[in-house]
């Protein structure tokens, strides 16, 4: 009997016997084999609300230190690392919790206000942020040592964010 395709046969033989040693689990690593990580963060999608509310019937003329002028109330349906901050341009800030207003009628009327907060925070350029993932964080803006408020309009404008580190 002669047969034809025995080359043929042969390599089919060597490749089915390659093929199972490998599936056999004879190949072997070498060097050392490199790890990553990375932590998925899935949240909840979050709704802020933020309030800033000023104090009715200020008075021009000479203020306490910390005489408040408004309130605000920011809050998250999910806990975040909560921030604030005087919005940028809207006045002259040396650091993120000051910032010294202008008048509208005459830009020489200059009221020197701070932020007050009612939580343990830090600072992040010019964002006031708090140290936990809190639901709210609220506070209020006071007169930065005692001064006489000339009459006028001070525009207060502010900005609110949720962090996630």
């Amino acid at each position: 009997m002669h047969i034809p395709y025995k080359p043929l046969l042969s390599l089919a033989f060597i490749i089915s016997t390659s093929f199972s040693a490998l599936a056999e689990g004879s190949l072997e690593p070498t060097g050392e084999s490199l790890t990553r990580s990375v932590d998925l963060i899935f949240r909840s999608p979050y709704k802020l609300n933020f309030q800033l509310t000023p104090e009715k019937d200020l008075k021009a003329g000479k203020t306490s230190d910390k005489f408040k002028v408004a309130t605000f109330k920011v809050t998250s349906t999910q806990p975040y690392q909560l921030g604030i901050r005087f919005t940028p341009g809207s006045g002259e800030t040396k650091y993120g919790g000051l910032i010294k207003l202008k008048g509208k009628n005459d830009p020489n009327h200059v009221v020197s206000l701070g932020m007050y907060l009612h939580a343990k925070y830090t600072s992040l350029k010019d964002w006031i942020i708090t140290q936990d993932n809190v639901n709210d964080l609220s506070g209020y803006i006071g007169a930065v040592g005692s001064q006489t408020v000339p009459a006028d309009i001070y525009t207060l404008s502010m900005d609110a964010s949720a962090f996630i580190s």
